[in-house]
């Protein structure tokens, strides 16, 4: 039969530490069942953590490692000459991760699914046969529809250099804390020096495509 052996018992309120087996060595409490610490401020989902010295209490635990929770793609299906600015043309939705539904945009207008940081990248690919330039644009707003007050929040650039070098791709990406859906919205567009220049569209690939990509809470 197994025994616990006590040195000796102290009054009430006198604290002494109490070491069970001896100093160093292997395990020295076995306990099958469940362990109850009420000490250290204890609560719901919290985790036992120790300071430098081996004191322990609870903490509330870490956020577990997230990765985006909505991803979206818009891609231009049919191309068009010269700028649209904002782009409103037909654009096919794919969602590839999340649950929330991100409405079609109108007017060229994007409201979000759901507030947080959103990342925001758009890219065009464009051809001609001539020394032309290309821009695209991200504008987010705060103020939907009062004003709005639309603010560029990027802009990138590419050209076609000739005929030998008739393609490029132009490119922009940007941050937006997104904290209500109502009045937080974007939208993107395309210039372009000469009306001939062509922004390519393609119904099954990524020609000219914007991606939506949530990382993280407002």
């Amino acid at each position: 039969m197994s025994k616990i052996y006590v040195d000796a018992i102290e009054p009430e309120g006198v604290t002494t530490d109490l070491t069970l087996g001896d100093v160093g060595g292997a395990d020295k409490v076995i306990i099958p069942g469940t362990v109850k610490i009420a000490g250290g401020s204890p609560g719901a989902n919290k985790v036992l953590t120790s300071d430098a010295a081996g004191d322990a209490t609870w903490a509330a635990a870490a956020d577990p490692v997230s990765y985006p929770s909505d991803v979206w793609v818009f891609r231009l299906t049919t191309g068009f000459n010269g700028g649209n600015y904002p782009m409103n043309k037909a654009m096919t939705k794919i969602q590839y991760l999340g649950s929330d539904t991100f409405a079609d945009h109108s007017s060229g207008v994007y409201t979000f699914p759901s507030t947080g940081i959103w990342h925001i990248l758009f890219q065009t690919s464009f051809s001609n046969n001539a020394s032309y330039y290309q821009w695209v644009n991200i504008q987010t707003t705060v103020d939907f529809p009062t004003g709005p007050t639309w603010v560029d929040a990027s802009t990138g650039y590419g050209a076609t250099r000739d005929s030998n070098e008739p393609a490029g791709i132009a490119q922009c990406q940007a941050f937006f804390d997104v904290e209500n859906v109502t009045t937080h919205k974007c939208n993107v567009g395309v210039g372009a020096n000469n009306a001939s220049m062509s922004t390519l569209g393609s119904a099954t690939q990524n020609n000219t495509f914007i991606i939506f990509q949530k990382i993280g809470p407002t």
